[in-house]
Formats: structure tokens, C-alpha cells, sequence
């Protein structure tokens, strides 16, 4: 795939606006994390992004695709 002329200055962007909604999911341990996704309790983590996000986005802006893996 070809890279965009402006895709890392938008890269930076993204970054910098999820960062508080990054920093919100590191306040959970990442065992439950692993639980969930072992458990395939796709919804229990789809409702943690939710309520991380909407404390700085409006609802739907930021949401968790379906499915996960862990690597620990």
C-alpha cells in the first residue's frame, strides 16, 4: 500500500487525541483484559472503550473493532 504524502502528520494527530482515552484503559489490569478476550467477552471490552472515550469524544467517534488477540 502506498503511503499517503501527509499520512504521518495525521498519524501525530490521531495520536495526540486518543492519548487521555489510551491512558484512561491503562487504569485496568491487563489480566482482564486477557480474561475478556480468552472468555471472547467481546462486549465487556467493546464497553470499557466506550466509557473511556466518551470522557472525550462524542459517542461513536472512537469504538473497538470485533475480535482481539493478546501477546503478552
Amino acid at each position: 500500500m502506498d503511503r499517503q504524502p501527509h499520512a504521518n502528520s495525521r498519524e501525530l494527530i490521531v495520536a495526540s487525541a486518543i492519548e487521555p482515552v489510551v491512558g484512561e484503559l491503562r487504569l485496568i489490569d491487563v489480566a482482564d483484559y486477557i480474561a475478556f478476550i480468552r472468555l471472547e467477552h467481546f462486549a465487556c471490552l467493546s464497553d470499557l472503550v466506550d466509557s473511556a472515550a466518551e470522557l472525550y469524544f462524542r459517542p461513536g467517534t472512537l469504538r473497538l473493532g470485533h475480535g482481539g488477540e493478546a501477546h503478552v
